[in-house]
């Protein structure tokens, strides 16, 4: 192969990271976190073919059956030393929800059996393992893939893979290149500034705190408008969660129930309902908090502390708000009419039913059923609009 022609390039790579490359080879590096990461495997094709569509990883349920699929559609396949070919089985969700053996399901399996079965005849591999690791999850080690003929080399690293395909050939279209890759520049590709932004904003953790930010703001700001900062602030954050939902796998019942709940709990500050809007809201929060992301995704839920922590500080807050509206309820009325009884007023002169009294400087009507004489102390009972009812405690000397 002219060494002029078309460049091959080589990149490592990460199945959970986006990969901003043309590459017409790529190694997957066994240092990506488990809960994100494939099996170590790699695939190369030939020098000038077209790049492949670029795969983000961030749906990890797919990931180790897209590995076994690269591994069979590639021209050149190879497994790290010590590695392990996963298994082709499609996803529970590439499916609507069902019965188990169900029509749609089994539709679901076979098309990924045609589909993989040939890819494997494409290029040459064992269809019948291809087979196998759909419809039985089977999965093989690097020296077994080998030896059934699913993948061509075992390589310990990239340089070590390089070196092991340099000379092979392989068919492109309606032509046979043979690969030169031995003394290739090996270019490594580090994600840049708004790759590394998109990895923050979808961790289910980030995205949950941005979207309570968001809703917290929005809601301040319908109860206070005018505050404007509340709203700028809550609109860009939930805007921003809203980008990382469309990425993440989001349950949106689970959505409904925090923002849901969310609100009821701001309105228990204004519309204090001695704890059912609070407690109602709280429960709807931590529900919806719960199911929000798929948990069968490893690494995709947020966690259960943080769930739990802002749960209790809201808690602690609606309890804190019934203690103070009973509190208040207990305590005695401190202004208009009601605030009078009890208190006690003086007789101004001598009066058998109705007569006057002092209260507060001020002359009023009252009425008795007890005789009093002028100077005598009454308390006042009730109040029936400008007369006091009262009733006498202490006789004048």
């Amino acid at each position: 192969m002219d060494r002029s022609g078309p460049r091959l390039r080589a990149t490592w790579c990460a199945a959970s990271r986006p990969r901003a490359t043309t590459a017409a080879a790529w190694w997957c590096s066994s240092s990506t976190p488990p809960a994100a990461s494939t099996a170590p495997c790699a695939t190369c094709d030939g020098a000038g073919d077209q790049p492949r569509g670029r795969d983000s990883g961030l749906d990890r349920r797919r990931a180790r059956a897209r590995a076994t699929l690269r591994a069979l559609a590639d021209r050149q396949a190879a497994a790290r030393a010590q590695g392990q070919l996963p298994d082709g089985q499609p996803s529970r969700d590439a499916a609507p929800p069902s019965a188990p053996g169900s029509t749609m399901e089994r539709k679901v399996v076979n098309d990924a059996v045609a589909y993989i079965r040939g890819l494997a005849e494409l290029r040459g591999r064992n269809a019948d393992w291809a087979e196998q690791a759909v419809r039985g999850a089977a999965s093989l080690s690097s020296t077994a893939a080998l030896e059934q003929k699913v993948i061509d080399v075992i390589a310990r690293d990239l340089p070590d893979l390089l070196a092991r395909i340099d000379g092979r050939e392989v068919r492109i279209d309606d032509r046979t290149v043979k690969l030169a890759t031995r003394e290739l520049t090996v270019v490594r590709v580090k994600p840049d500034w708004r790759t590394q932004l998109l990895a923050v904003i979808t961790n289910p953790t980030v995205a949950y705190g941005l979207m309570l930010i968001g809703i917290w703001g929005l809601l301040l700001e319908g109860y206070n408008p005018g505050a404007v900062l509340p709203g700028v602030a809550g609109s860009i954050c939930l805007l921003i969660a809203l980008f990382a939902f469309q990425i993440l796998s989001v349950n949106y019942a689970g959505l409904a129930l925090v923002v849901l709940g969310t609100g009821m709990i701001i309105s228990e500050f204004f519309f204090p309902t001695y704890g059912s809007l609070g407690i109602g809201g709280l429960i709807a929060f931590v529900v919806g908090s719960l199911i929000l992301f798929d948990t069968d995704v490893p690494g995709m839920s947020v966690g259960r502390p943080l769930i739990g922590a802002i749960a209790t500080v809201g808690g602690l807050m609606i309890a804190g708000i019934v203690y103070l509206a009973t509190r208040s309820m207990r305590r005695p009325v401190a202004t208009g009419t009601q605030s009078m009884i009890g208190e006690t007023a003086e007789v101004v002169a001598d009066f058998t039913g109705r007569g006057r009294v002092r209260y507060g400087g001020e002359l009023w009507n009252a009425r008795s059923d007890t005789a009093l004489r002028s100077g005598d102390l009454a308390r006042i009972v009730r109040v029936e609009g400008l007369t006091l009812w009262v009733e006498p405690t202490a006789r004048a000397p």
